[in-house]
C-alpha cells in the first residue's frame, strides 16, 4: 500500500475488477512518483517508536533518484534519526546528509535545525576527529551568518547557544581548554 502511494499518492486498487477509478494505478499505472507519501514515510522512520534511520535515509535517496524535490524538513527528519541514535558512525551519517543538503540547497543559507543537530551529535559522539568536525561546522555556520544581527524569516543567521555549548563542552572533555575558551568567547559575541 505504501509503495503504491509513493508512486501516485493514492492507495492501490486491489479489487481486481480492472476499473481505473480509485487512484491511477499505483506503480504500474505510469504516473510519476509523489513526494508526499515519501515525506510521511521518512518522518515515520525517523521519529517513530520503531526508529530506522537507515530506512529513512534510503527513502530520501529514492526520492532523489525519482527526481523529487527533497525539502529541508525531510533532510532534517533523516538527519535527526541518525543524531537520535548517537555514536560516531551515526553522527558521521548525519554530517554526510547535512553536506548533501547544503550542496543541493546552497542558495538557501544554513538550516539552523540541521546544523545544530549535526554539530551537537558530532560534539557528543566521542569519535576520533568528531569534535574538530563539529567545531568546523560551527565556524562554517558563523561565516554563513556573518553580518546577520537577527535571524531572518527562514531561520538563517548565527549559530544557537546550544551548539556553541556542545562544542565547548566537547573541547573541554578532550583537554582542549584554550580552544574551548576561544569558542566560548565567540559565543559571547552573539
Amino acid at each position: 500500500l505504501l509503495r503504491s502511494m509513493m508512486m501516485d499518492g493514492t492507495p492501490a486498487d486491489d479489487d481486481d475488477d480492472d476499473d481505473d477509478a480509485g487512484g491511477g494505478g499505483g506503480a504500474g499505472g505510469g504516473l510519476p512518483p509523489n513526494a508526499y507519501p515519501y515525506t510521511l514515510a521518512i518522518k515515520a522512520y525517523a521519529t517513530g517508536h520503531s526508529r530506522d534511520p537507515e530506512r529513512s535515509e534510503s527513502l530520501l535517496r529514492e526520492m532523489r533518484q525519482f527526481g523529487l524535490a527533497v525539502s529541508p524538513a525531510v533532510y532534517r527528519s533523516a538527519i535527526g534519526a541518525w543524531t537520535y541514535v548517537g555514536g560516531s558512525e551515526c553522527s558521521n551519517r548525519a554530517e554526510k546528509l547535512l553536506k548533501e543538503m547544503m550542496e543541493e540547497r546552497r542558495n538557501d543559507g544554513p538550516d539552523p535545525a540541521a546544523f545544530g543537530m549535526t554539530i551537537r551529535a558530532l560534539a557528543e559522539s566521542g569519535g576520533v576527529g568528531d569534535v574538530e568536525r563539529a567545531e568546523a561546522l560551527l565556524s562554517e555556520w558563523e561565516e554563513a551568518g556573518e553580518g546577520d544581527d537577527e535571524k531572518d524569516e527562514t531561520g538563517n543567521g548565527k549559530p544557537d547557544e546550544e551548539s556553541y555549548r556542545a562544542v565547548v563542552d566537547a573541547l573541554e572533555k578532550a583537554g582542549e581548554e584554550d580552544r574551548a575558551r576561544q569558542v566560548f568567547w565567540r559565543m559571547q559575541e552573539l
